[in-house]
């Protein structure tokens, strides 16, 4: 082993007892002496604010509300349920057949068939079997019906 070698080693070993011992007469002081050392403000604060929580927690039935609600369902609200409109019934048939007009000055009439099978005259204005007559013309009359305005039309008769 060289000399360079064996003062390196000798300086390493010193170096490392030194502070071994340093370490020991720091601990040695410190178990002897009494703390003069006061307690820093944030360290006393945070012990007192602990107690206050500590002290003012409410009981587990105060939290109900928190533990019990739906974590996992989703983030947003589901889209609204369009519920479409009920269908309106669609109007009853109209039970009325137009057989025949006479339209003569100051005498106009229909001559119609109502559903029970009987010939009536009807004039502009009159309402038979829920049908109000509005206009008639040469082989048509318009008629309401159900809010509806609809034309009725003479039916041909068919010849043997």
């Amino acid at each position: 082993m060289s000399q360079r070698t064996y003062i390196q080693k000798r300086l390493l070993k010193t170096a490392a007892g030194l502070l071994i011992a340093g370490s020991v007469a720091c601990i040695a002081v410190a178990l002897v002496s009494p703390p003069d050392v006061a307690i820093p403000a944030d360290v006393a604060l945070r012990k007192t604010a602990r107690a206050d929580l500590d002290a003012g927690l409410l009981p587990l039935d105060q939290y109900e509300a928190i533990y019990t609600k739906d974590v996992r369902r989703p983030l947003y609200d589901p889209p609204p349920v369009i519920v479409p409109p009920p269908a309106t019934p669609p109007p009853p048939p109209l039970t009325l057949q137009l057989l025949g007009t006479v339209l003569e000055p100051g005498f106009e009439y229909a001559v119609v068939r109502t559903g029970a099978g009987q010939e009536k005259l009807m004039t502009v204005g009159e309402t038979l079997d829920g049908a109000e007559l509005l206009r008639l013309d040469a082989a048509a009359a318009t008629v309401r019906f159900a809010q509806q305005e609809r034309t009725l039309k003479v039916q041909k008769k068919e010849s043997p």
